[in-house]
């Protein structure tokens, strides 16, 4: 019996050294998987940072490997999309970035590798985006306690809270202000910001307003209603959105000069709605302007015509402006164009100019049908948009884009529509109708605003129903009143649209910056 216990006890003892072992190898083992994967994480921020504005295309192609520490290393290679040098480019640049971790040495070495596939961050992503957030002449526009965005928003300047407007998701701001340099860059910092210093003096970043201490907390850089608290005055989450954060003081993301390369992917593999200028009545009275040039033709939406032009603020002929095109999107995945409103000169009238007869018509009866299926359009002159539309479509506009009815998908889970104008974006409406309108698509103003004509005049004129983007230079306004109360204009609905961050418009301009769009963990591999 005695044998018997002492046996008993001998394999209970080796059972429990055994399962010992094994659960402190399979915690060395967890261990050093996590170290793996970590040092594999090593190798995609740094493969990121690389391919961040380009700053080292080639990096990661051969091979790269890098010790971190002895007995931790990770193992990099970057390989580009075969679109990237397919021209035109139909997409963002895009790689593949197969990141391994190792730690130890062979044979008792642990291996964690990561394959994700980054591409080039579309300014789609974005909900709302300014380069200044101060308006017009400088103007100071608030976001208000009714105010609700969904999706990122940022700022190169700085916001400015009244009440506690609501935000779903990050809400980011460089805190630049006035003025621009000569390329176009917001220069100097918003004076209640001081940026981080680095050695000898390492200081970091800090905020101070009339009515709130100096905080170094990047969630409290931003400028509060009439100097007041940010206890009353800030962003908060909308819906208890666990993705909302207020981050002051980022990096400025600097917005594209022009849509210049738009114009290049339309004119080699799109579609160019230009009409020939040097041989057809009236091509005389107008050269092409710089894109710095701002012409405005004022539409009147009573009588579907245009009854002045400007440019630079001074009132100009209508045979000194460029032409207007309207483009009509229809729901089979087609949009039908026909430049309108240029000055036959021998005929002393406006008549429309049919594309594809190539002639001036006063009624064109065979208006030139482009398929909208995935298509790259650019509008030489300024351009007037309304319908449905269906298909992956971006349009780039050489001055302004005027929205004159709603603009709708015809499926919203699939359609995108982008439009780039060189200029603003001005939504066309009645003074004194009631009347909701609805744009789905995410809208580019590179040196103007998105704006609602007339904004400030009239009674309120009903919701503005958003779902897409704006990205602006200046910021543009849709109306006015209080927190609660719109005085003139449209009260604003704005929901982003999710599916733009990775199905955005074709070939619609990127930032500096890279994201990843998959990422497979192939987990831990290897024994101790």
């Amino acid at each position: 019996m005695a044998l018997i216990i002492v046996a008993i006890v001998t394999i209970v003892v080796f059972m429990a050294v055994n399962v010992a072992n094994l659960e402190s190898r399979a915690v060395r083992q967890d261990v050093q998987g996590a170290r793996a994967l970590y040092a594999a994480r090593a190798g995609l921020s740094m493969a990121m940072s690389n391919l961040t504005g380009l700053r080292d295309p080639d990096w990661g192609n051969p091979e790269v490997t890098m010790d971190l520490s002895p007995g931790l290393s990770f193992r990099v290679s970057v390989v580009p999309h075969p679109n990237n040098t397919a021209p035109p480019l139909r997409s963002q640049l895009a790689w593949m970035v197969t990141s391994t971790g190792l730690v130890g040495s062979p044979p008792a070495q642990v291996q964690r590798t990561l394959q994700a596939f980054v591409q080039q961050e579309p300014f789609s992503r974005y909900a709302y985006f300014t380069d200044q957030e101060l308006g017009q002449g400088n103007q100071v526009i608030r976001f208000v306690s009714n105010d609700a965005i969904t999706g990122p928003a940022h700022t190169n300047g700085f916001f400015t809270f009244a009440g506690h407007p609501r935000f779903s998701e990050t809400v980011r701001s460089a805190n630049r202000a006035l003025p621009y340099d000569s390329n176009g860059v917001l220069q100097g910092y918003d004076p209640y910001f001081t940026p981080a210093t680095g050695p000898p003096n390492p200081q970091p970043a800090r905020y101070s307003s009339p009515g709130n201490p100096v905080t170094t907390d990047p969630a409290l850089f931003y400028h509060c209603e009439n100097n007041g608290s940010n206890t009353v005055n800030g962003p908060v989450a909308l819906a208890g959105s666990t993705q909302f954060s207020m981050a002051g003081g980022q990096e400025i993301i600097p917005l594209p000069v022009d849509n210049q390369a738009i114009y290049s992917v339309a004119q080699q593999n799109g579609q160019l709605i230009s009409a020939p200028l040097p041989a057809n009545p009236g091509a005389q009275h107008y050269s092409v302007a710089p894109d710095s040039v701002v012409y405005r033709a004022e539409y009147d939406e009573n009588t579907g015509r245009i009854t002045s032009y400007s440019r630079d603020g001074s009132a100009i002929t209508a045979q000194n402006a460029p032409p207007v095109f309207k483009l009509t999107f229809r729901s089979d995945a087609t949009v039908t164009g026909a430049e309108v409103y240029r000055w036959d000169p021998n005929t002393s009238s406006f008549r429309a100019w049919n594309v594809a007869a190539q002639d001036y018509s006063a009624n064109p009866s065979a208006p030139t049908v482009i398929d909208t299926t995935a298509q790259t359009l650019y509008v030489n002159g300024t351009c007037l948009l309304e319908g449905t539309v269906s298909g992956r479509t971006t349009v780039g506009v050489r001055y302004d884009a005027g929205i004159i009815d709603n603009l709708v998908y015809r499926e919203r889970t699939r359609d995108v529509l982008g439009i780039v104008a060189n200029q603003s974006i001005i939504l066309e409406s009645r003074i004194n109708t009631v009347r909701d309108r609805t744009i789905h698509a995410t809208m580019m103003a590179l040196k103007g605003s998105f704006y609602v004509d007339k904004y400030s005049q009239g009674s309120p004129r009903g919701i503005l129903h958003l779902h897409g983007g704006i990205i602006q230079r200046v910021r543009g306004a849709v109306g006015t009143g209080s927190a609660s109360t719109i005085a003139t204009g449209y009260a604003k609905d704005y929901i982003y649209d999710e599916k733009l961050v990775f199905r955005p418009p074709l070939n619609f301009p990127t930032t500096p910056n890279v994201y990843i769009v998959s990422l497979r963990d192939q987990g831990a591999v290897g024994s101790l």
